[in-house]
């Protein structure tokens, strides 16, 4: 199975480096990703919008090609038909 990382409270995909060997020995195959503007402390997030993030989870799934899961904060329903999971926190 896939997983696609999500990671919040501005937090980025290395958040989840506890948790992606505990699935990896599972055979599960893991993809955290870092949203935009999240790389560094420093970033200027000043145009990053909601918008930008949905944008960047959705390119996930489809590089990933599974369906889509439920992120609470998500706003956009209708682009999250295919359900699965994304939201969880970090360390385990």
């Amino acid at each position: 199975m896939n997983f696609i990382l999500i990671p919040g409270l501005w937090l980025d995909g290395s958040s989840w480096e506890k948790v992606v060997p505990v699935l990896q020995q599972a055979a599960h195959r893991t993809h955290p990703i870092t949203l935009p503007g999240m790389a560094s402390r420093d970033a200027d997030r000043s145009e990053i919008t909601l918008r930008d993030h949905v944008d960047a989870v959705i390119a996930a799934i489809d590089y990933v090609e599974l369906p889509t899961g439920h992120w609470p904060q998500f706003t956009l329903p209708e682009e999250l038909g295919r359900a699965i999971l994304a939201s969880t926190v970090a360390n385990p």
